[in-house]
């Protein structure tokens, strides 16, 4: 079993194509989540096998990692795989229409790198990450409930 073995969600009143959008959109999640940049490496717009850079954080304490694009099904579903940094495992973009609106969920399934990352993620991994993704999924929240109202 992962470190960190999590699902962080949060309902959006915005139509789920939206919502999807502004993730997909990895090269511009800076300017709705300012401590999160993503780089979409030598691309504009994720597809099946495109690597991502992320760096959650502001320097000197900053988390790096890189995912891969393993599958999208717009508007429901992107699958990633982190390759490469301080944390190894997959996550999941989920996007499920409701009454209430979309309810967004990120189900991470990841170990870190290292013995030190292995003992600090054993201890605080998943209260911390769920911690990270709550402010950003309230980052998002705002950011797409402001683009419909």
């Amino acid at each position: 079993m992962p470190a960190i073995s999590v699902i962080d969600d949060i309902v959006i009143q915005s139509p789920a194509q939206l919502i999807f959008e502004v993730i997909a959109d990895y090269n511009n999640f800076a300017s709705w989540c300012p401590d999160y940049n993503c780089t979409i490496q030598g691309a504009d717009k994720i597809t099946v096998g495109a690597k991502v850079d992320h760096c959650l954080g502001k320097p000197p304490f900053t988390s790096e990692f890189v995912r891969e694009i393993k599958s999208i099904d717009a508007p429901k579903r992107i699958d990633e795989a982190y390759v490469s940094g301080a944390l190894v495992g997959t996550g999941s973009w989920i996007f499920t229409e409701e009454e209430s609106g979309t309810r967004v969920a990120y189900d991470c399934q990841v170990d870190g790198t290292g013995m030190m990352m292995k003992i600090a993620m054993k201890l605080f991994g998943t209260s911390a990450h769920s911690k990270v993704y709550q402010n950003i999924l309230n980052s998002l929240k705002s950011h797409c409930e402001a683009k419909v109202s």
